[in-house]
């Protein structure tokens, strides 16, 4: 809440699955609280797991110890991360020319 109240942009992401089934049983619902408060909010999510763990569990390409990221992992996250920004930033562009009188 104090970070939105600044000119701060947040962001979150989710929480990413493991390639461990037993840890990976509460994320999904963890996931669901965090996502709903961010949206109540008006916070962006980034939600790697579609990607790094399509089928619930995390893919090898994208950790070196079954919870921790490879540099590829990373990568992504950077990326999706970008992404959103970008996002943001064309919202909050469009929104201030959606403001300006016209005329």
């Amino acid at each position: 809440d104090r970070a939105l109240k600044t000119k701060a942009e947040v962001f979150v992401t989710l929480i990413p699955l493991t390639s461990r089934a037993e840890v990976n049983q509460a994320i999904p619902s963890a996931n669901h609280i965090i996502q709903a408060l961010a949206d109540s909010r008006g916070i962006a999510t980034i939600d790697l797991n579609p990607t790094i763990a399509p089928n619930g569990t995390l893919l090898p390409a994208y950790t070196v110890d079954g919870v921790h990221f490879t540099p590829k992992a990373y990568t992504l996250w950077r990326t999706k991360l970008h992404d959103v920004i970008e996002e943001t930033e064309a919202e909050q562009g469009a929104a201030a020319n959606a403001d300006k009188p016209r005329g």
